[in-house]
């Protein structure tokens, strides 16, 4: 396993692409709509993937901050956090470069 921008990839790129495995990306509703980051979708929502050409996007990441609170009485024990922020955005006005990929119906 390789690392990309902080994910874990794989490192033989398969037809390629470079894989790089994220526990969720977007789903999408019946209409075509896409739904707002961190809603899980209903039962009739359809996963989506993406392509993407890596000179067409733009990508920030932030360093890892972790937070220790030893001995916190309100959870009688250890609290362990942490943060990250990241971001990406087309470079191209015409969004050529990123191709989501929808979960197939059956």
């Amino acid at each position: 396993v390789d690392v990309v921008a902080g994910l874990p990839s794989i490192t033989t790129p398969l037809y390629g692409f470079t894989i790089v495995s994220v526990p969720q990306v977007a789903y999408v509703q019946s209409t075509g709509a896409v739904r707002e980051y961190g809603n899980s979708g209903a039962a009739t929502d359809n996963a989506v993937a993406l392509a993407i050409q890596k000179s067409c996007v733009g990508f920030g990441m932030s360093g890892i901050e972790i937070f220790v609170d030893e001995g916190n009485p309100l959870y009688q024990g250890d609290i362990l956090s942490g943060w990250v922020l990241h971001g990406a955005k087309y470079l191209r006005t015409d969004k050529e470069g990123v191709v989501p990929i929808i979960q197939a119906t059956v």
